[in-house]
């Protein structure tokens, strides 16, 4: 599971086959949530933490400053959202926007905008809300859970995974199933691919790129087998890329 706050994100899983992440992501989503939850309330005096439901397996979650937590559904879709003091609502419906399961989720409070990446699971015996094909970054208000805007990924088989922003607004996602990572610059109508190279391609038996992180001068991104920052030109970013770890 991801848990990110702002445009700062954190990847828990790295490199393992996506079934092998979902039963993770299910084993670590409830002691992620409970203290994340439950610490504040410690400290707070606030009501215990809510449960989720049953077989949503979550895979993402990102905050924001009063502490409400917003978590996406392999299974279910839609985005949740858990109040500080607990309360849970349903801010985006599943198959809100044409989005299907959901994975990366990141709350961008300056824009008051959800970025959320959707994907078709059918395939992997997921069947998820709606029937839309293929992968997109999905946008909402972060207020409403109102849809905004959707962003489809450029190939049949891309993985929309992760979402990270950058200090102008520009949103960073990347893709687990093919190599590429594509930004979303304010005002865009389209994704771009921002970088690609076959050293970001998945491997033979697992995913490719994973969690990605914004600082002010680099891009960190994380595939199965490195980590590593990245800035300056793409070509440069590449051959970080490829190089050991």
């Amino acid at each position: 599971m991801k848990q990110k706050h702002g445009a700062a994100s954190q990847s828990l899983v790295q490199g393992d086959p996506l079934k092998d992440r979902r039963a993770h992501s299910l084993r670590a989503i409830g002691l992620a949530l409970i203290f994340s939850i439950a610490s504040g309330g410690l400290a707070r005096a606030e009501t215990p933490a809510r449960g989720l439901p049953d077989k949503s397996f979550p895979e993402s979650v990102t905050s924001t400053r009063d502490g409400a937590l917003y978590v996406g559904s392999f299974n279910l879709g839609g985005v949740l959202k858990i109040a500080p003091d607990g309360k849970t609502e349903q801010l985006v419906k599943p198959g809100a926007n044409g989005s299907r399961s959901t994975l990366g989720v990141l709350a961008d409070e300056k824009s008051g905008t959800l970025y959320v990446c959707s994907n078709d699971l059918s395939a992997m015996g997921v069947e998820g809300p709606g029937d839309g094909k293929g992968a997109s970054l999905k946008t909402f208000d972060l207020q409403t859970g109102a849809a905004k805007g959707s962003f489809a990924l450029k190939d049949p088989k891309s993985f929309c995974n992760d979402i990270a922003l950058g200090s102008d607004g520009t949103a960073y996602v990347t893709d687990s199933f093919a190599p590429y990572v594509y930004n979303l610059k304010p005002g865009a109508t389209a994704l771009d691919v921002w970088a690609s190279d076959p050293a970001l391609a998945p491997a033979k038996d697992g995913v490719g790129l994973d969690g990605i992180a914004a600082g002010r001068t680099a891009i960190s991104m994380s595939p199965p087998t490195f980590r590593r920052s990245c800035s300056g030109s793409r070509s440069r970013m590449a051959r970080q890329a490829a190089s050991p770890s």
